[in-house]
Parts: structure tokens; C-alpha cells; sequence
């Protein structure tokens, strides 16, 4: 059997079609592999953003335009965000939260500003972020706009809806001077306290029974439990700046009763946000015990972990008693530390000092860090008691008392007077200098039966101003001085009855020995005293009564 012969020229044409194959396929795995390789790389920080780059397209002028990235830390080490900046006003940038945990997300939001910019806009949004003490990254995102001044803004319509009707407060939320507080921004290890006033406008007392906050980074503390009408209490709110960080919501909530039956609670959103790359030691400054001459200072260290340029731009003062000085001690390798310097001023006379100074930084959020200043003013000089006592004292009869100076450092009383002329006081002063005087002091009492009170002023060597103390008592009739006739009780004159009289009657004869308490002269005629009619007696004013509410306790 003879088998046909295969023809060459078909056998060339299909090793030249399997040849074209061939080579086609090589071109497109090349050409793919060329592609591949032209793709930039993403950096670490780069695949931490939902996109890198955005175009607004074509706005009106005025329209509210605004987007946001989301920033996700897709690595197990903590991720700062040092810097945020625009190449252009007409873009701000802001990121709620820059320190980011490990599966944390922020949001970078771009607000583009379309009242003062018209036209074409491009623009670079600049992103600095490293890890914890790690590699720094830069990611740039471009965005664009073309904002067009003669189309009117896009405003979407609104639904027509009644305004929802604002919560009516109870008796209870009325009694706090706020129902809400935000800390704001703090730096880590910072005491930071905020005070509630609670004031009871009832006629009822109050009490509250419990206080309780739902995070234990917020601790509330109430100064009085029962508050009387008209009192006060205050509601201390402590942040805990060691043991937590970040955004933190804590709500307080406040249990209160007037009859032990109705229970009204009351409840106190807290927000704060507690930075991690500001840490401030010590957590204030306490200047301790002073006086009022004395002056005191404190050192306080304020570390900065992020962004090397971080500057504190200024220290704010509340009080003119106390001045700061600020040094920068360290700015390198993304960290920053200052020393402030806080200086109490001799002349404060409150007997607590408590002020918050702040601290002003080129942050683009959180620019303000608060911090605690506090003291106690002691008393220079102190007399004991303050008002001396006398007791019951006889005429012409010595009564020898004594009384207590003290100090915090060694004096000498130079004299003390008394207010007035009476020379009926004598006083023995130590001669030599010692931190507590005790002064004996002898009064013989006038010849002037009834209540005594006299002032008295200290001088101490040294001391400009004097001090001041006053002497209480009684000083007894001699013993054979006829008693006060005293006056029968009456009752209260009435309208349209005239007033009693205590006068004799004009023909009742005058006892012997009696000496009347006023005789006319013989060269004078005899004048009558004018009479004073006696006031009535004003009755106490009516009470109204409050009809009792079941929601809560009567209003004054």
C-alpha cells in the first residue's frame, strides 16, 4: 500500500504560522512584564490610604465642598501622623485622631475653600507619618478643582420637616450649671480636672444617691451628697491621662432624689481626646505651702515624640501673680523637649490658688494643652483667739487675760493699741523674738455697767501692715446700785389707741430717798420729755404654700 507524500510547501507554511504564534506571545508576556515593571512600588505609608489622590471636578462659588480619605494602620506598630499641610490655602486639610493602633482608622478630611479661590486649582496634600520611634514616610496626594465664580452653588433640597422640639430639662438637670464638657486636647500623664457646679433651687433637700461613669477614664466625685435649699455642692470630673489614650466618650450619670421615692437621674456627656506624643512631667505644678510674701518655683518637662519642627508657640496666664519661662532643651530625631519654668510672685492672698495655664502649639488640631497650677497661702500671722473673751467683769475690779501670735518665722510685737481713748488696758510683750507670743493683757473695767467691746491693733517689727483682734464682755453694776425698775410687758400698740404712758400720775408723791433720774434746775423751768410712741410689732410674713408636684421637689 503506498501511502500519499506529504507536501513540503504545506509542512513550511505551518511551521511559519506555529513560528508567528510564538513570537506574538513572547511580545505580550514582555510587554506585560515591561508594565509591571513601570508601576511605581507603594510605600508602607502609601497602602494605608483608601486613595491617593482626588479631583472635585467643576464647583460653583460658595458651595459647601468636602472629602474624606480614610487612613487604616494595616501594621501591628503604632502609627503617628506628624504632619498634615496644603500647597494651597484653598485646600484644609485636617485628621481627627494621629495616632493610629494597630487595625486603626482616621479619616483625612480635605475641605476646599470656594469663597476665596476661583478657576483651576492643583494642589499637593502633604501627609508625614513614621512609626513608633521608626522609619519616617512622606505621602504626597494631589488634588484638583476648577471652581467656577459664574455657576451658583449646588445646594441639595431640603426636606420640608417640622424643628424637632428641644427636651424639656427636669428639676434635676436645672440644678447644674452644665450639662455637658469637653476636655479637648491633653497631653499624656497631665492632671486635668473640670469642676460642675450643682445648686439646689428647691425648697426641698436633695440628695444625691449615686454617681457612676460609664469609662473608667473619666472618675466623678461629688463634694456633698445633700444639698440643702440654696446650697451648693460641686461635681469633680478627674481624667485618667496615664492609664488611657486617644478619643475617649465617657458619659457621667447623676442619681437624685428629694423624698426618697422619686428618682431622677441626670446624664453628662464627657469627651476627651488624650495625646500619646506629648507627655508632660510632673502631671502640674504645686507650689505647696507659701505666703503671701514669699515666692515659689517649678520645673516642668514637657517630651514631644513626631514631628521635629513641633513648636510651643506661646504660654498662656491667667493670673499676673505667676510668670513662666520656657526652654528648649532638645530638637532632634523627631523629638522635642522644654522646660517650663513657673514662677509664683510674691503678693497672692487668696488662701487657695488654683489657675490652668495653657499651652499654645503649632499643631493643626489639639493646638491647646492645659495644665494645673495649685497652692496653699498660709496665714503669715495668726492671733488666737480672734475675738478675746472678757467674761463678766466688776467696776474698778483687774480681770487679766491672755491671748496667742503666732508665726512662721520668729517676730517681735512692737506695741498694741487700742481703738479707742479708754486707758483701762495694759499689755506685757515679750522682749525677744520667737515664733509664738503669748500676750497677757490686764483691764480694769469703767465705771460704765453693761456690755464691753473694745478694738485692738498689733504692730510686728517689719510689718507694714498691722493686725487687728477685739476684746468682748460685761461689765457688772457696783454692789448697792438700786436694779433697774423694769417695765411691765405690753402688748403691741394698735391703731387708733393711744400709746401708754409710763409717767406717774401727777399727784402720786415721790418715795423718800428716791433720787429722780432727771431734776430740773431752779433758774430753769422744767422741761418734759417728748414721748415716743412704741413701735408695733410686725408680724412674720405669711408663708405661701407649694402645691406638691409628683415630677419633682416645690421652686422657690
Amino acid at each position: 500500500m503506498h501511502c500519499p507524500a506529504f507536501p513540503r510547501s504545506l509542512f513550511s507554511a505551518v511551521r511559519h504560522r506555529a513560528f508567528m504564534l510564538l513570537m506574538l506571545v513572547w511580545g505580550l508576556l514582555s510587554c506585560v512584564a515591561w508594565g509591571v515593571a513601570q508601576e511605581p512600588r507603594l510605600s508602607w505609608a502609601e497602602k494605608m490610604f483608601s486613595a491617593r489622590q482626588h479631583n472635585f471636578g467643576t464647583v460653583g462659588r460658595s458651595q459647601d465642598v468636602e472629602y474624606s480619605i480614610d487612613i487604616t494602620n494595616l501594621y501591628k506598630e503604632t502609627v503617628n501622623i506628624s504632619e498634615v499641610t496644603s500647597s494651597c490655602a484653598c485646600i484644609s486639610p485636617s485628621i481627627e485622631n494621629r495616632t493610629l493602633q494597630s487595625k486603626e482608622t482616621t479619616q483625612l478630611r480635605l475641605k476646599l475653600d470656594t469663597d476665596r479661590f476661583s478657576y483651576q486649582r492643583s494642589v499637593t496634600v502633604k501627609v508625614r507619618m513614621n512609626f513608633q520611634g521608626g522609619s519616617e514616610r512622606v505621602v504626597l496626594i494631589p488634588i484638583s478643582a476648577f471652581i467656577d465664580p459664574n455657576r451658583p452653588a449646588i445646594v441639595a433640597p431640603q426636606p420640608a420637616t417640622q424643628e424637632a422640639p428641644r427636651p424639656t430639662l427636669t428639676w434635676a438637670d436645672k440644678m447644674f450649671s452644665s450639662l455637658k464638657h469637653d476636655f479637648g486636647g491633653v497631653a499624656r500623664g497631665a492632671e486635668v480636672r473640670h469642676s460642675i457646679e450643682i445648686t439646689n433651687s428647691n425648697v426641698e433637700t436633695v440628695t444625691i444617691t449615686d454617681v457612676q461613669s460609664s469609662c473608667l477614664c473619666v472618675r466623678p466625685e461629688v463634694v456633698k451628697r445633700s444639698i440643702a435649699s440654696r446650697e451648693t455642692t460641686t461635681l469633680e470630673l478627674d481624667l485618667d491621662t496615664l492609664a488611657f489614650y486617644g478619643k475617649r466618650d465617657a458619659t457621667i450619670t447623676v442619681t437624685m432624689t428629694f423624698d426618697n421615692s422619686n428618682f431622677t437621674e441626670v446624664r453628662i456627656p464627657v469627651k476627651a481626646y488624650i495625646r500619646r506624643d506629648v507627655v508632660i512631667q510632673p502631671s502640674s505644678v504645686e507650689f505647696g505651702m507659701v505666703t503671701p510674701k514669699e515666692t515659689a518655683t517649678q520645673k516642668i518637662q514637657i517630651n514631644y515624640a513626631g514631628r521635629e519642627s513641633w513648636t510651643i508657640r506661646e504660654v498662656r496666664v491667667p493670673n499676673p501673680l505667676i510668670s513662666t519661662e520656657l526652654n528648649l532643651l532638645r530638637r532632634t530625631g523627631g523629638l522635642v523637649d522644654y522646660e517650663l519654668v513657673v514662677k509664683l510672685n510674691a503678693g497672692v492672698t487668696e488662701e487657695s490658688l488654683q489657675e490652668q495655664l495653657v499651652l499654645v502649639t503649632d499643631d493643626a488640631n489639639n493646638t491647646h494643652i492645659p495644665l494645673i497650677v495649685r497652692g496653699q497661702v498660709a496665714t503669715e500671722f495668726q492671733i488666737t483667739p480672734e475675738v478675746v473673751k472678757l467674761g463678766s467683769m466688776q467696776v474698778g475690779v483687774e480681770t487679766k487675760v491672755s491671748f496667742a501670735v503666732k508665726g512662721r518665722k520668729p517676730f517681735l510685737i512692737e506695741k498694741v493699741e487700742s481703738d479707742s481713748n479708754r486707758e483701762c488696758f495694759k499689755v506685757n510683750l515679750p522682749p525677744a523674738e520667737r515664733p509664738i507670743h503669748v500676750v497677757n493683757m490686764t483691764v480694769t473695767p469703767p465705771d460704765q455697767p453693761g456690755p464691753f467691746e473694745e478694738g485692738f491693733t498689733l504692730t510686728i517689727a517689719g510689718r507694714s501692715a498691722p493686725l487687728t483682734f477685739r476684746a468682748v464682755g460685761t461689765i457688772e453694776a457696783p454692789a448697792g446700785t438700786p436694779a433697774p425698775v423694769e417695765k411691765p410687758e405690753t402688748s403691741p400698740a394698735v391703731e387708733g389707741t393711744p400709746a401708754p404712758t409710763d409717767a406717774p400720775p401727777a399727784d402720786t408723791e415721790k418715795p423718800a430717798g428716791e433720787v429722780p433720774a432727771t431734776e430740773s434746775k431752779p433758774d430753769e423751768p422744767a422741761t418734759e420729755a417728748p414721748a415716743v410712741d412704741a413701735p408695733a410689732a410686725e408680724p412674720p410674713p405669711a408663708l405661701e404654700k407649694v402645691p406638691a408636684e409628683p415630677a419633682g421637689p416645690a421652686v422657690e
